[in-house]
C-alpha cells in the first residue's frame, strides 16, 4: 500500500485512525518481498500470524512500534537462535518487547548502571516508556538472562 493510499484510507468522516479503534487492513505487494512466509507480529499481544497477498489484518491505529512485518515466526526465530526468541523494538519514547515464552523480570538500565524501569513476572509482552538515552535492556527469563542494547530517541 503506498502512502497515499494510505492516507486516502484513513482520511475522512469515516477514518477510526483519529480515534484509536481497530481498522482493518488489507495487504497488498508481498509477492515482490519474496516467497518465503511472511507474518505480522503483535509485539503487545506476542503474537505472529502468518499473511500473504490480500490478508487482512486488525490493527490499532497509532500505536506505534507494536506491529512488524518479518518472514519467521516468533517460534521460528526461537527454533533458528536455540533459545527463546525475543522482539524489542524502540519507537519514539515507547519500548515493545514480546517473546514466545514468559520475559520473567524487564529491566532498562542506564548507562550509569541505574535501573530506569523494571517490572516482575512480565508474561509474553510488555511495553514502557523512556525518556531519551542509550539503555541496556536486560531480561531475566526462562531462557537465562538476555541483554540488548536500545537507544530512545
Amino acid at each position: 500500500m503506498s502512502f497515499s493510499e494510505y492516507y486516502a484510507a484513513i482520511s475522512g468522516d469515516k477514518s477510526n485512525a483519529w480515534k484509536d479503534e481497530p481498522v482493518e487492513v488489507t495487504l497488498s505487494g508481498l509477492s515482490a518481498i519474496g516467497e518465503q512466509s511472511l507474518y505480522v507480529v503483535d509485539a503487545e499481544k506476542g503474537v505472529a500470524t502468518e499473511v500473504g497477498e490480500g490478508s487482512t489484518v486488525m490493527v490499532t491505529p497509532n500505536d506505534y512500534g507494536r506491529y512488524f512485518l518479518t518472514r519467521g515466526s516468533v517460534e521460528d526465530m526461537g527454533k533458528q537462535s536455540g533459545a527463546n526468541a525475543i522482539l524489542v523494538s524502540v519507537n519514539g519514547d515507547m519500548v515493545s518487547i514480546a517473546a514466545d515464552g514468559d520475559l520473567g523480570t524487564v529491566r532498562a538500565l542506564t548507562v550509569g548502571g541505574s535501573v530506569a524501569y523494571q517490572s516482575d513476572d512480565v508474561g509474553h509482552a510488555v511495553r514502557f516508556s523512556l525518556t531519551r538515552g542509550v539503555y541496556l535492556i536486560q531480561i531475566d527469563g526462562a531462557a537465562g538472562r538476555q541483554s540488548v542494547k536500545v537507544v530512545v530517541r
